[in-house]
């Protein structure tokens, strides 16, 4: 039976694409994936997370991050010109916010008109709300294919990643901002796979596939937004990205958006190769990773697989998560309760005000800490020395991209033994609204 996939965050990476976007927060990601020979060993890490459904292979994925996350909402013939009413009506307002803003735009807040209804922590659900997908390298014997398995699930998880609250032709929202120790605890469940994940909002990742000894590198791609004077805002990411691999198999992606004259919003190039013959193309991918693309054999021209990301076979599996009333006050969708549910019926002031109360206990907080000489400590992860991180070092070898850790302080990793001895209530009786 093949073994797990672990994650290890080497902080912050520099160069080649793969700078995150928010340094000032320094947002980490990590996860661990184990079948159904180590189910027990698993089942005691997860004892204090919400019970999914019991399954041959159970995956297990702890993580913080900083990027997008995404209501996958698919527009419909009869949906479309509601869409378009609120594409516009969202732009005029806009409008009207921009014309009150005084200063850098850089510096400033996002209107509670233009909110997702979700927080930036659950935004690690890109990686596991397809299970058959996260766990499909570590089935996989042939070192190609695993590169391709992997590529394929950083190119399926970027529409729920970037697409917040949105999809092609419906306009996206920004995220809440994540508070210092928010977290979010669900799984999903797929067939005989379940996904389970553990986020805290506290940067970069590497992936272990346990079976084979294998290391790969993921970028975190820079990403724009578009489509002011269509009224229809859309992410676009821009540039070269490569995925390096222990192996030695590197997967180049080339994206390029629509411009003023030619090409197609979300478009992509990839290529699989070995690094010691660049030019012999294993595997070649192209389309729109928004939409979907064609995978063929880099030697033969032959199409191998076309993928549909609308396809109702490739739909993420539902979320299971503790009912509202049953999370710790620290778990993202109780602390935002009532911004999310004023947000989802349109109530904005409300949501506005909701949010606020948060922010400001939060601010209040750092304030207090400050006074008293402490330092947040965060509850699953713990920081280390990043010149200690040789499966960074390894990877990136001629690549001259280097750890920003002293940006992040240091390099955050999970620390199993506080995952196993932490119960709720997380904090004690203290609260995210009330110390």
């Amino acid at each position: 039976m093949p073994s797990a996939w672990e994650l290890m965050p080497p902080g912050l990476v520099g160069g080649q694409g793969t700078r995150l976007q928010s340094i000032e927060k320094g947002y980490l990601l990590i996860g661990k994936v184990q079948n159904s020979v180590s189910l027990g060993h698993v089942d005691q890490h997860l004892r204090s997370l919400p019970p999914a459904t019991p399954s041959r292979l159970h995956s297990y994925f702890k993580s913080t991050t900083m990027s997008f996350i995404q209501g996958n909402q698919h527009g419909t013939a009869k949906s479309a010109q509601k869409d378009a009413n609120s594409n516009h009506s969202i732009f005029a307002e806009l409008v009207k916010f921009l014309s009150t803003v005084k200063g850098d735009l850089a510096n400033i807040t996002a209107p509670p008109f233009f909110l997702a209804p979700a927080s930036v922590v659950e935004n690690p659900r890109c990686w596991v709300e397809r299970p058959k997908v996260f766990c499909a390298p570590s089935f996989e014997p042939n070192p190609e294919m695993r590169s391709l398995l992997v590529l394929q699930l950083f190119l399926v998880g970027l529409r729920t990643q970037l697409y917040i609250a949105g999809s092609p032709g419906v306009s996206i929202k920004k995220p809440l901002n994540a508070f210092l120790g928010e977290l979010v605890l669900s799984s999903w469940t797929d067939g005989n796979c379940t996904t389970r994940l553990l986020s805290e909002q506290i940067g970069h990742t590497i992936l272990h596939i346990s079976q084979f000894s294998e290391d790969y590198i993921l970028p975190l791609p820079d990403v724009q937004v578009r489509g002011l004077l269509s009224a229809c805002f859309y992410p676009e990411i821009v540039g070269r990205y490569r995925i390096v691999s222990s192996s030695g198999y590197v997967s180049e992606i080339k994206f390029s958006g629509a411009g003023l004259m030619r090409g197609k919003k979300n478009n992509f190039e990839a290529l699989i190769y070995h690094k010691g013959d660049p030019t012999r193309h294993i595997y070649a991918l192209s389309g729109v990773w928004s939409e979907g693309w064609v995978t063929k054999d880099g030697r033969t021209g032959q199409v191998l697989k076309t993928y549909k990301v609308d396809d109702p076979e490739n739909e993420p599996t539902a979320m299971q998560i503790e009912p509202i009333e049953d999370q710790d006050p620290w778990e993202s969708r109780r602390a935002w309760r009532d911004a999310i549910e004023n947000l989802k019926h349109g109530n904005i002031r409300a949501a506005a005000a909701a949010k606020h109360v948060l922010e400001e206990a939060q601010r209040q907080m750092r304030k207090e800490e400050a006074a008293r000489g402490e330092n947040w400590i965060p509850l699953f992860f713990k920081s280390l020395r990043g010149d200690s991180h040789q499966v960074f070092q390894h990877l990136t070898k001629g690549l001259e991209w280097n750890l920003a850790d002293a940006q992040t302080k240091g390099v955050w990793k999970i620390d199993d033994r506080l995952l196993d001895e932490i119960q709720k209530p997380y904090r004690g009786r203290g609260t995210p609204w009330s110390p």
